[in-house]
């Protein structure tokens, strides 16, 4: 240990960068959300549709094909906006992908596709309410991929291995 902060050895700048990157990408979301509460599909589809290259960059290689093909029909006929009409706040919560395997805020379906998902892509779930209520409209999918957001809701539907196949 001569020689070295005993800080860097335990990784305590990196996990504060860490946290700090996820709280900017979370009030970043939120951000780029609100605006959307009440969009049109075309607005959705602008804002959040993943390009072609993003299934590779968030998803394995098998598991990037079947999102391709899974996400198909929502990103053809994208939902009429995110929120109801009295519904303008919206709260986010970020992890990376390398702990959606454990205990998260995220939906537990993340623990069923985390071996499916490349590390250090960052996840967010989100929920649109009332500003006087404490539930709300629930989301999750939503990634940051280099500077631009890309939507991949309830991914487990869609990735998750097929029946009877060897894991």
């Amino acid at each position: 240990m001569a020689g070295h902060d005993v800080d860097e050895l335990l990784g305590y700048p990196r996990v504060v960068a860490s946290l700090t990157e996820l709280l900017d990408i979370q009030q970043a979301a939120v951000r780029m959300l609100k605006p959307l509460v009440h969009a049109t599909p075309a607005a959705l589809l602008a804002a959040l549709q993943p390009r072609d290259e993003d299934y590779d960059a968030v998803f394995l290689p098998d598991a990037a094909a079947r999102a391709r093909a899974g996400y198909a029909s929502l990103w053809a006929s994208p939902p009429p906006g995110l929120g109801k009409p009295d519904q303008s706040e919206v709260e986010a919560i970020a992890t990376h992908a390398e702990a959606l395997s454990g205990d998260t805020a995220l939906p537990n379906g993340y623990k069923r596709i985390s071996q499916l998902l490349k590390p250090g892509v960052v996840w967010l779930a989100f929920k649109v309410r009332a500003p006087t209520a404490s539930a709300g409209m629930a989301y999750d999918g939503l990634v940051w991929l280099d500077g631009r957001w890309a939507w991949f809701p309830k991914p487990w539907r869609v990735i998750a291995e097929p029946e009877g196949s060897a894991s």
